[in-house]
Order: C-alpha cells, then sequence, then structure tokens
C-alpha cells in the first residue's frame, strides 16, 4: 500500500508540474500613461474594462502628480517607468551627451535608423544618470515601482546603452521588458530591415544581450508582441490568442482616444470577445513580473 501511494504521489506531482509548464500567461501594458489625461482614462478603462493589466509611465511629461492620482484609484493595475530619451523634457537638469544646453532631449523623436545612428553620440554614463532621476522622480510621487521598459526600441540594440538598462532592473529589483524574447530569431529579418544592420549582426545583438539578461538575472516574458493594425479586429485578436505559446507573453498596447489607432486600440482591448475568449482557453491575464523567465 505505501508502495502504490508513493507512486500515485509521484503521478499526481508530473501531472501538475506538466500542467503548470502548459499554461499560458498574458501580460498587456498600455505604455505612455502620463502624456495628457484623455489617453490616461482611456487606459485606465482599458484597465478596469477590458483585459490591460499593466502600464508605463512618463516621468517626463511634467505630469507625474496627476498620474499618481489617477493611478492610486486602480491598485490592481502594476505600473512602471517608460525610459524616455526622445520624447517630453528631460528631468535632468544637467548638460550632457543626453541633455542640450537648451534643456532638450539631444536626441529626438524620428525614424528607427535614424535615431539609432544618433543614440552613439550618448554615452552610457550620461543616460543613466538620465533614467535613474526619472525612476527616482516616479518613486518620490509615490508610484510604486513594478516594472521597466523604453519609449523608443532603437536602445535595444547599442548595446552598451541596453547594458545601462539592465543594470537598472536589477539595481531597483524589476522586470524589464526587451525584444529579445523566444521566437526573436525568426524575426531578425524584419529587425534588419527595420534598422538597417546585417542580420547576422542582429544575431549577435540578440544572442550578446541574453547573456547580459542572464548575468544580472532580469525577469523579462518568454515572448513579445505589439498590438498591430492586423489585430484591431477583436476576430483576429481571439485567433492569435489561440495561437499563444504556453508561458507568459507580453503584448504591448497604446490605447487612447487621441487618433485612431488609439481608438482602434481601446476597443479591441475593451471587447466582450476578447474577453470571452481569454476565459474560455483559460489564459491567465497577469502583471509584469508574474511567472517570467
Amino acid at each position: 500500500k505505501g508502495f502504490l501511494k508513493s507512486i500515485k504521489l509521484i503521478l499526481r506531482q508530473l501531472k501538475e508540474r506538466y500542467q503548470m509548464s502548459n499554461i499560458r500567461r498574458l501580460v498587456v501594458n498600455a505604455d505612455d500613461f502620463g502624456r495628457n489625461e484623455a489617453d490616461d482614462l482611456a487606459i485606465i478603462d482599458s484597465h478596469k474594462n477590458g483585459i490591460v493589466t499593466a502600464t508605463s509611465v512618463f516621468s517626463t511629461h511634467g505630469a507625474l502628480s496627476q498620474s499618481a492620482k489617477i493611478l492610486s484609484a486602480v491598485p490592481l493595475l502594476r505600473v512602471g517607468v517608460h525610459l524616455d530619451m526622445t520624447s517630453g523634457k528631460p528631468v535632468s537638469a544637467i548638460t550632457s551627451s543626453v541633455v542640450t544646453m537648451d534643456g532638450e532631449f539631444a536626441v529626438q523623436r524620428t525614424s528607427e535608423s535614424r535615431s539609432l545612428s544618433k543614440i552613439y553620440s550618448v554615452t552610457p554614463c550620461d543616460l543613466e544618470a538620465e533614467f535613474t532621476e526619472q525612476i527616482e522622480l516616479f518613486k518620490k510621487s509615490g508610484l510604486v515601482l513594478g516594472h521597466l521598459d523604453n519609449h523608443r526600441s532603437e536602445i535595444y540594440f547599442n548595446h552598451s546603452l541596453f547594458a545601462v538598462c539592465v543594470r537598472l532592473a536589477a539595481k531597483y529589483g524589476v522586470p524589464f521588458r526587451t525584444p529579445f524574447d523566444k521566437a526573436f530569431l525568426s524575426k531578425s529579418s524584419e529587425y534588419s530591415r527595420l534598422y538597417g544592420y546585417p542580420e547576422d549582426q542582429i544575431i549577435a545583438i540578440f544572442e550578446r544581450s541574453l547573456s547580459l539578461q542572464s548575468e544580472y538575472k532580469i525577469k523579462s516574458p518568454d515572448y513579445f508582441c505589439k498590438l498591430t493594425p492586423d489585430l484591431y479586429n477583436p476576430s483576429n485578436l481571439v485567433n492569435w490568442l489561440g495561437r499563444l505559446n504556453p508561458g507568459t507573453t507580453e503584448l504591448c498596447t497604446h490605447p487612447g482616444v487621441g487618433t485612431e489607432q488609439a481608438r482602434a486600440e481601446l476597443a479591441v482591448l475593451t471587447a466582450a470577445q476578447v474577453k470571452d475568449e481569454i476565459k474560455r482557453l483559460g489564459i491567465q491575464l497577469v502583471r509584469p513580473g508574474c511567472d517570467h523567465h
């Protein structure tokens, strides 16, 4: 009897491990909180009445106190810092390779390839100083730091600047979103076209970045995807949900009311059809850091 009891216990544990390994988790993050109140309230709506589980907040748009006030009403919405070096106003008042004498960002928002070339003039030391001030200002507002991510993706492909973000995530003990997921190699040609690097160089950047994240024990989602126009139709997003891999996927979104694209994102993120399918498929809606690798 004791032997059979042990066998049953082992089989139950194996079944539980198998089930755990096949769980599909979805982080839905709304970027750009703090840019304007109308879009901020749309993000709150996409959380209360939709599937958004987290949002990333600007420290560079002069609205942190207002952001903190709005976000205090939604304690289950995870908040983090949207690290920024191209939008709004720098937090640091010291002129550097990041901040001009006029108090503007040295790298202005432009196409990915053009701003990628410009960020080579930014030194890691200066960027770390500015980003640290953005994080500290966020914390002083009373908001609880739950994660870090970047406003612009070029920084992921400059290793010395990417390392700044990784070190800060380790310092503050929070997850850090990156595009370097388990499916990255299948998208390497797309990134090559976007940023103008040869594909083998993109792959080398990926391998080096993964090594750095592993060294600093940074939590990141297993898979990363942006909410693109082809997913604005609820039926298309439902089909995408059905193809989710086991593990944690982060969906990057920008719901709002100021543009047609933002309104389309708000609509699909609050669609009953999408919410029902998530429930039917048993997908767990989670916040950044919940069972990331």
